[in-house]
């Protein structure tokens, strides 16, 4: 297999959290190669989030790109001052005030 079919198939990980003290960003923990391995290493590292006011998330990316550009393929979302995404608060206001 050349090289660069290699690297296309290839797919790294990143683990990171947000929560209030980090305003929303996300703070990659850790990384590496292999996305078995990184879901290996979110089992491991999502019991100490479980209870916690923060999101865990672990992203999926190829290699050569940005890790906050991959998806996220697993995440405890327990962040209880999340911020509305922006799509969702555009539907909301554009609903009328009596629809509540």
């Amino acid at each position: 297999m050349d090289e660069r079919r290699r690297q296309a198939g290839e797919r790294r990980y990143a683990i990171a959290y947000r929560n209030d003290s980090t305003k929303g960003e996300w703070v990659m923990l850790t990384r590496g190669d292999g996305l078995i391995e990184g879901r290996d290493a979110f089992r491991e590292i999502k019991g100490d989030y479980i209870e916690s006011a923060s999101d865990l998330a672990l992203f999926s990316y190829r290699p050569g790109e940005d890790w906050q550009d991959g998806h996220i393929s697993r995440a405890v979302l327990n962040w209880p001052n999340k911020p509305i995404g922006s799509a969702l608060a555009g539907l909301i206001n554009s609903l009328e005030s009596d629809w509540f």
